[in-house]
């Protein structure tokens, strides 16, 4: 007996993906905490700033009678997973000279990323390896003593670091018998201005490439 052959349409991925997409307007039916009942809802854009403060737009689902956020639709949930995280970073603040910051703005442009984006990785970057590799803490010194590197700290610049990039940076430097941060950051950014020149590439200079492209 022959059984008659099943042929199975495979769903496309990316059609499965689309249609979970949400635009603003769409409708959907969802259960309303505040009106105790299922009802429907109009997905529209609202103002969003995280814990970092940068701004943009969340799509949320809002309940047509009440007027409460009900959902959030699956596309604008990497976006809240972020600021959640952001939230737990510890804020560094410290002084730096401000054509120190301007630095720090012409080697993102160098890689062609937003600045505020790739410094805050670079920075946290060239901490880790300040604590990883025992050799970094000479150039690192020999930069923080020099001209630009003294030059009158009237620029403020915060780095966010998670407990544990927080607590190993401190610890590094405990272990350096070093007490002032800005100083180390300092010495940490014209390393980083060196390495991002370096020709040919040296390890370091390749690391900020692929910092770079992660951010593109």
């Amino acid at each position: 007996m022959h059984l008659p052959m099943q042929i199975e349409t495979c769903r496309d991925p990316g059609q499965a993906f689309l249609d979970i997409l949400r635009s603003e307007g769409d409708t959907d039916v969802f259960f309303c905490g505040k009106c105790l009942r299922h009802n429907t809802i109009r997905y529209q854009y609202l103002e969003f700033e995280s814990f970092i403060g940068e701004s943009g737009d969340l799509l949320t689902g809002i309940c047509i009678d009440c007027g409460k956020l009900v959902s959030v639709p699956y596309q604008a949930s990497t976006l809240l997973a972020e600021s959640w995280i952001e939230r737990k970073l510890t804020c560094c603040d410290m002084r730096l000279p401000r054509p120190m910051v301007d630095l720090l703005r012409c080697i993102s442009e160098q890689f062609e990323v937003p600045n505020d984006r790739f410094r805050q990785a670079m920075l946290r970057y060239y901490m880790q390896e300040l604590c990883e590799d025992n050799h970094l803490i000479v150039p690192v010194m020999r930069m923080a003593r020099s001209p630009l590197a003294r030059q009158a700290a009237d620029a403020r610049l915060t780095v966010r670091l998670s407990p544990e990039q927080y607590g190993d940076f401190s610890w590094t430097l405990h272990r350096y018998r070093i007490e002032n941060w800005s100083m180390v950051i300092r010495g940490l950014i014209l390393v980083g201005a060196q390495d991002a020149n370096s020709r040919p590439p040296n390890r370091r200079r390749q690391a900020l490439s692929a910092i770079a492209a992660s951010l593109g």
